[in-house]
């Protein structure tokens, strides 16, 4: 196990802590949060650096960080070794997501878990369910 948050940038960062739900805690800052902890950050370019094998399945469930790991994945030299790209939609970030998203149309299409293609314009009808960039 890697005690390391996963964000576009390597470094530290502040985790807002939900006692009530340890899968809420989140990076950016909530309405509600009962205390933080300092916790260091990788990128998903440096957490993966080494590796040279193919991976089937990235999933991201990140409390409305989403778009800021896909823009690390995007931007990593180990993109083209990713088929699947499994992630959460919130409506705190869906004007960032959206526009992250369109940088991987030109090598993935977006679907949802019954493989339906979707439009990035239908991306707000998904809120709070998962949608997959799968490799063309």
């Amino acid at each position: 196990m890697v005690n390391t948050g996963v964000s576009n940038y390597t470094g530290e960062a502040n985790l807002y802590l939900c006692r009530d739900n340890p899968g809420g805690h989140h990076l950016h800052e909530p309405v509600e949060f009962e205390e933080t902890q300092t916790i260091k950050l990788t990128s998903i370019d440096e957490y993966l650096q080494d590796r040279t094998e193919k991976v089937d399945y990235i999933k991201i469930d990140a409390q409305g960080s989403e778009e800021k790991i896909l823009d690390g994945i995007y931007n990593s030299n180990f993109l083209i070794n990713i088929k699947n790209i499994i992630f959460e939609i919130n409506k705190t970030n869906l004007d960032s997501l959206n526009i992250v998203i369109q940088k991987y149309l030109n090598k993935y299409k977006l679907i949802d878990l019954n493989y339906n293609e979707i439009s990035i314009l239908e991306i707000e009808k998904h809120i709070k369910s998962c949608l997959v960039l799968s490799k063309i």
